[in-house]
């Protein structure tokens, strides 16, 4: 991991305090995240930072990690804090976790951190928990990916998939709309329009199916995003 982000040097430049980021993750908690994680939820956020993200998330129990001395201070008093390393996750009871949530990561660390992280969170979790994701992708940010300086490893949408898949975390496809012609079993690309988390269906990934199918006039795919999005908006009525 990156000797930087625990630094009080680190937080006064590329991660300093901002009232803007407090605004976007609780339009994203209300708007998206909270949709996912019900009220008897254990929810575990990996890499919390200054808590903006588990601090908006409501369910029954809170566990925010970070390697940053003053995560305690940040986060609400009903939020566990842990000061440590992500790789260490042993004070955790095993199947106790519903959801994990990491934002901005994953690139901090090498990829046996990685690994390391991955293998321990599949003792961690509850049977049907998914891990939730947000990261840079350098494919379309490679410009300004490694102006912080604590980046270590380097993803794209590929090869994140890929290797979440190559270390256990094979449930991606799951739910899809369409496979792709030639494409292994195996891997990643045999798997177009994701649009659940094994346990729900994702309204966003819908629209974004539809919209994607409808470009590449795939419109068997399109009838069939568009049948599931008519139905989830009627079950919610």
């Amino acid at each position: 991991m990156a000797d930087g982000l625990n630094d009080a040097g680190y937080h006064r430049t590329r991660f300093r305090p901002d009232d803007n980021r407090e605004t976007l993750w609780a339009t994203l908690c209300t708007s998206h995240f909270q949709r996912l994680i019900a009220p008897d939820f254990h929810v575990l956020e990996l890499g919390a930072g200054y808590a903006n993200f588990i601090n908006n998330i409501r369910c029954r129990t809170r566990t925010a990690v970070d390697l940053w001395p003053e995560l305690p201070e940040h986060v609400n008093s009903d939020v566990t804090a842990h000061v440590g390393c992500v790789t260490d996750l042993a004070f955790l009871p095993d199947a106790s976790v519903d959801f994990v949530f990491a934002s901005n990561l994953f690139e901090h660390l090498t990829q046996a951190q990685f690994a390391d992280v991955l293998a321990q969170l599949g003792r961690k979790v509850r049977s049907g928990a998914t891990l939730n994701i947000l990261q840079p992708n350098y494919q379309r940010a490679y410009k300004e990916y490694f102006d912080d300086y604590t980046h270590i490893s380097v993803y794209s949408h590929v090869s994140l998939c890929d290797f979440l898949e190559a270390h256990g975390w094979k449930e991606y496809g799951s739910w899809h709309l369409a496979v792709t012609d030639g494409a292994s079993d195996e891997t990643k690309g045999r798997y177009a329009f994701v649009f659940g988390d094994f346990r729900r269906l994702h309204r966003m990934a819908l629209i974004a199916c539809y919209y994607r199918a409808a470009e590449w006039e795939h419109t068997e795919v399109m009838l069939a995003a568009h049948k599931l999005l008519v139905y989830l908006d009627t079950s919610r009525a």
